[in-house]
């Protein structure tokens, strides 16, 4: 019996044991579940709320209303235009390829197009739409309508596009707008420029002024679903719009200078004030329809455009340099007046050639032009008379009298792709050429040839430093900039400026080579200088057999040039123009030229403003 009693307790210590053994583990599982689930909660809780919130909402920036860009008068020049664009969704596609084949059978996409939406689909934010294809015809949006159920992922939403009345004529100055490149959207911190569609300013004054046109994204905040589909709208941020822009352009001035240089091959020009530097209006022809970089441009013809010799892509006005050629003769003689070694009053003999050494420099005018003043020789733009002068005056004097009038430096317009030019010296041609500067190098420089090379712009500087007494004013685009304009005194001496002035009215008083060019208008009439540059040497062989220049291939031929002021007695408007390969400055640019300042007068913009 007590044998069993012992059995008994033996049977119940042990299931204890075992009781214990099981609760003891039951305990530890709990504590060991208790902290897991304490560190899922308290400590990576936020690490997985915030994933699972980034599964669940969409954050979208939204693009901000580019500023417009305005005219003095306050038409807008470039402005924001309603578009319906195609967009693809990532996430409610499963076949991208198929989709986009079938919407291709809808909406032409050229390779570049689908190598672009294969790009910001693998660099987009998830939920973030694509655009497929922007500027949608309202034939394109109803088939597109009607594929719907075949095109899953693919809407059409409005967008603003930019839109240039002036098209055209005013692609130069004001630019257009382009898609950021890839070092652009690693270099720059703004989120928008990873959006798909969002676009900046390539050139122009888009580009120069992109920062204040652009504005300031907003954002939204979207509940949408495992399949990317908008549930609703959570928060919404407005964006900031950019700021619109007024310029110094003269809208109507503009279209009237284009279409002028537009009956030239080839040409370019710009009307500054000589006060305040405004540029009234920049063109060069010929050249494009900004309009068309709305879409992907096509290849053939972006070819097209870039292998034309007259190079329509180029702003000649200043993204090229020429030999300026006897537009240059007033700084050889403003250097020399400084200089104390000519007068007004100085002459010298011309023959028609001036011999140094066993070379001949010969003058335009076969069998020269006699006895020449300085007023003379720029109003006949006698060659002799400023080897002459250029000798005397030396080349470093003249240089720095270029350099002073605004020449071989950048103008300060800010607007990319202008270059410099070139103005030499004695230490430039040593350090270039290791050989020393010769009096032959100082004769053709005199001239505007040899080494010396300007732009359009850098002329019409400083044909404003000429017409204003020797101020330095500077050119701008914006309006804000010319009204507060405060130019200082260049350091010349005002007779010696006013020197110059009275040679370049003689320009175009009889006599001159520009006389025939003259504003019919007394109170319009204009002062200027002529010049032609040489784009290849004449031969001796050449002026022997009578030299024909338009007998010469178009590209061959001479750029003709021609620099004035207006009105002669009271200067408010500067002009330079260039006709490339056109010949002979007088009897080509001089009629552009005239032209051109007849019709800013007759439309006076400095006159005519209107703050916007």
């Amino acid at each position: 019996m007590n044998t069993a009693l012992e059995r008994d307790q033996d049977r119940q210590q042990l299931i204890t044991r075992r009781s214990l053994m099981l609760l003891a583990g039951q305990s530890v599982a709990a504590i060991v579940l208790l902290g897991r689930a304490g560190e899922l909660q308290l400590i990576k809780g936020a690490a997985y709320n915030l994933l699972s919130e980034e599964n669940r909402i969409s954050i979208r920036i939204v693009p901000p209303p580019r500023g417009q860009l305005l005219d003095r008068k306050g038409n807008v020049m470039a402005a924001n235009q309603q578009s319906y664009r195609a967009v693809i969704l990532r996430e409610e596609v499963k076949d991208l390829e198929a989709v986009l084949n079938r919407f291709a059978d809808v909406v032409d996409l050229s390779p570049d197009d689908r190598a672009r939406i294969e790009k910001e689909l693998h660099r987009g934010r998830n939920f973030s739409p694509v655009v497929l294809k922007s500027n949608l015809s309202w034939n394109e949006m109803a088939r597109l309508e009607v594929l719907t159920p075949e095109l899953p992922g693919v809407t059409v939403d409005s967008a603003a596009q930019r839109f240039y009345p002036l098209g055209a004529a005013a692609a130069h100055v004001l630019g257009y707008l382009g898609t950021p490149d890839e070092d652009e959207i690693d270099n720059d911190n703004e989120p928008l420029m990873g959006v798909s569609g969002f676009e900046i300013g390539k050139t122009g004054a888009e580009q120069t002024y992109d920062d204040v046109l652009r504005g300031r994204a907003g954002g939204l905040q979207l509940e949408v679903n495992a399949k990317g589909r908008v549930v609703q709208e959570l928060k919404r941020t407005p964006p900031v719009a950019g700021k619109n822009l007024q310029l110094t352009l003269d809208a109507d001035l503009q279209q009237a200078m284009y279409q002028r240089l537009s009956q030239e091959r080839s040409a370019a020009a710009v009307v500054m004030d000589v006060h305040s530097g405004a540029i009234y209006a920049m063109a060069s022809s010929p050249a494009f329809d900004p309009n068309i970089f709305t879409q992907t441009i096509p290849q053939d013809l972006w070819q097209q455009l870039n292998s034309d010799p007259t190079k329509p892509l180029l702003n000649k006005v200043f993204g090229g340099t020429y030999p300026p050629g006897s537009t240059f003769k007033p700084i050889t003689a403003l250097a020399a007046l400084e200089a104390g070694v000519i007068t007004p009053e100085t002459t010298v003999t011309c023959t028609g050639s001036t011999t140094l050494g066993t070379h001949i420099f010969h003058c335009w005018k076969k069998g020269g032009h006699g006895t020449v003043s300085l007023t003379q020789a720029i109003a006949q733009s006698c060659d002799c008379f400023f080897y002459e002068t250029a000798r005397r005056a030396g080349i470093d004097r003249v240089s720095a009298t270029a350099h002073a009038m605004g020449l071989g430096q950048v103008s300060g317009l800010g607007l990319s792709g202008e270059h410099h030019g070139l103005i030499p010296d004695r230490l430039w041609k040593r350090k270039v050429f290791k050989q020393d500067w010769t009096v032959a190098d100082s004769f053709v420089c005199g001239i505007g040839q040899g080494y010396v090379t300007a732009s359009i712009l850098q002329l019409a500087i400083m044909t404003s430093r000429i017409a204003n007494g020797g101020m330095n004013v500077k050119p701008t685009l914006l309006a804000s900039e010319a009204a507060s304009a405060n130019a200082t005194r260049l350091g010349f001496n005002p007779a010696n400026i006013a020197a110059i002035q009275t040679g370049m009215m003689a320009v175009t008083a009889p006599g001159g080579t520009a006389a025939a060019e003259q504003i019919p208008e007394p109170q319009w009439h204009m002062a200027g200088k002529t010049g032609t540059a040489q784009v290849q040497a004449i031969t001796q062989a050449q002026r022997d057999a009578g030299f024909d220049v338009f007998k010469l291939p178009w590209e061959q031929r001479h750029h003709a040039l021609f620099i004035a002021y207006a009105p002669e007695d009271r200067p408010q408007y500067a002009l330079a123009t260039i006709i490339q390969h056109g010949g002979a400055g007088g009897s080509v640019a001089g009629p552009l030229g005239r032209d051109i300042l007849r019709k800013t007068q007759e439309l006076d913009p400095a006159r005519n403003f209107k703050a916007a």
